[in-house]
């Protein structure tokens, strides 16, 4: 692993992940700050092996289509210059142990080794070839970032499967804290292909989901911690508190029960509010740094169709060039894509379904035609359920050139 790593500087990381994910300006902070201290921990290892800095898994709570999975693709697209190897799986595809129907949870540990593998080569253009490059192999593969989605779906919740979720979390508790796996092979110099063992002491940890219900867990103890200060430290309940020898205190009078808390509230949650959702307090106790990801409002979306590095619309203006033609939105066009993903609860994911389902039946129109043609989409056609205004390129420029003679 490259040992002067640019991206231990967080403020670079975050820039790179802010052309992708946007309306979530703390919760990329928060990424980016824990996977550079990663980097940074690494790097004090490996110039001292008795160093005390410990490994910090993350919890990135959010709901669909906010930016998590986007945030993966962007730091899986950077594994080269991190120098380890990152992979995502979805929770539900593995099972507890072999007891349980499913891929045992211990396999994740194998898709991480095919992951290191792939990179190694990668980097190296090879597989490893002496037991030195099979000790870096090794190495990369220790040292990296395993992310979890779908976590929420094994909490230990009423309507959950409890022994089910509670041998999950207790193998993800092993593995996390840290022990020894045997995975994969141990590469071409090695004829016998003995099993690498695997300790994941330093294999970092993210746990994503949407979590429904944990943010009002996290409102509520916020709310009575409002209240308990809105009472006076000095102020004692007296043990007589009736008749005219009586003290009265001032007290102040607590928050309306149904008193909103202040829209720039932290929701992060505390381990407290983990342990109530259903997760087991011992694994919680090792997921320190928890982030939340705000749902994405209508300015956020068009500012993602506007800017972001995988926005839809410039997506499909793409597709409109390579078939000749272009295509342009004006702004409340795009509000009004903005507005449906919104009230269909997609976030940005759904962005693209929404393109498509407006411009589809145009795409095909225009598929044989040979005279290049100008899509035009308006907020107001959006509504009406009208499709866009096609004009040929050729008559607008004859209007464009009539209208400045005129001029």
């Amino acid at each position: 692993m490259d040992k002067d790593n640019r991206y231990i500087d967080a403020s670079l990381l975050k820039a790179e992940l802010d052309g992708y994910v946007m309306g979530q300006e703390e919760g990329i902070r928060r990424v980016a700050m824990a996977v550079s201290s990663h980097l940074i921990r690494l790097r004090a290892h490996a110039r001292n092996a008795s160093s005390r800095i410990r490994k910090d898994n993350m919890l990135l709570v959010g709901p669909s289509g906010c930016g998590k999975t986007e945030t993966f693709r962007v730091l899986q697209r950077l594994e080269e210059e991190l120098g380890i190897p990152i992979i995502m799986r979805a929770a539900m595809s593995y099972s507890p142990n072999r007891s349980w129907k499913g891929i045992p949870l211990e396999n994740i540990l194998s898709d991480l080794y095919d992951e290191a593998t792939v990179l190694y080569c990668r980097l190296h253009g090879d597989m490893p070839e002496s037991a030195e490059e099979q000790e870096e192999l090794e190495n990369m593969l220790s040292n990296g970032i395993i992310l979890l989605d779908e976590f929420d779906k094994v909490s230990l919740r009423p309507e959950a499967s409890k022994s089910f979720c509670r041998e999950y979390q207790a193998g993800l508790l092993k593995m996390v804290e840290g022990d020894r796996y045997c995975v994969g092979n141990t590469g071409s110099y090695d004829e016998d292909g003995e099993p690498v063992n695997l300790d994941t002491s330093n294999v970092m940890f993210i746990f994503l989901g949407a979590f429904d219900g944990l943010e009002k867990i996290t409102r509520a103890r916020l709310e009575g911690e409002r209240e308990k200060k809105s009472v006076p430290k000095d102020h004692k309940p007296e043990t007589n508190p009736i008749g005219f020898m009586a003290k009265i205190h001032p007290v102040s009078e607590p928050a309306p029960a149904d008193e909103e808390l202040p829209e720039d509230t932290d929701l992060t949650p505390s381990l407290d509010d983990l342990i109530e959702y259903g997760i087991m307090r011992e694994l919680a106790g090792r997921i320190p740094i928890r982030t939340v990801y705000k749902p994405l409002s209508v300015k956020n979306m068009v500012k993602i169709m506007q800017e972001s590095k995988t926005s839809a619309y410039l997506e499909y203006q793409e597709r409109f060039q390579a078939m000749g033609h272009s295509l342009n939105c004006d702004n409340a066009a795009l509000r009004e894509i903005a507005r449906m993903a919104t009230e269909r609860k997609t976030g940005a994911r759904g962005l693209s379904d929404i393109f498509n389902e407006l411009l589809s039946p145009t795409m095909y129109k225009l598929s044989g035609t040979g005279e290049p043609m100008k899509c035009i989409l308006r907020g107001s056609d959006i509504k009406k359920h009208q499709p866009p205004i096609l004009q040929l390129v050729r008559q607008q420029k004859i209007k464009n050139r009539t209208a400045r003679d005129q001029a």
